[in-house]
């Protein structure tokens, strides 16, 4: 998933759905219909600066540590002149 500033929104119903899965996967009261695999997530996101720009920064790293989100990627183009092809390049 590739966003620039504010265009991580849509993204985060993906990553919260996800979450939801992941946390019922294993239940007995799950249906066979309902065990579904979703693959990794990579999420590569454009802002300006960290502390302007990064509303949803927190649930984005929340998401990281409990395995929803494989890999995250931050181009901060203000404060590191670092942009999203340049992560994909790398």
């Amino acid at each position: 998933m590739i966003a620039i500033g504010s265009g991580i929104a849509p993204f985060l119903g993906l990553i919260q759905e996800k979450k939801g899965i992941l946390s019922k996967k294993g239940e007995k009261h799950m249906e066979l219909d309902d065990v579904i695999e979703i693959g990794s997530l990579w999420v590569v996101l454009g802002v300006r600066h960290p502390d302007e720009d990064l509303p949803y920064g927190n649930e984005l790293e929340a998401a990281k540590k409990d395995g929803v989100i494989q890999k995250l990627d931050i181009a901060f183009s203000k404060k590191d002149k670092k942009h999203v092809q340049d992560i994909l390049t790398e």
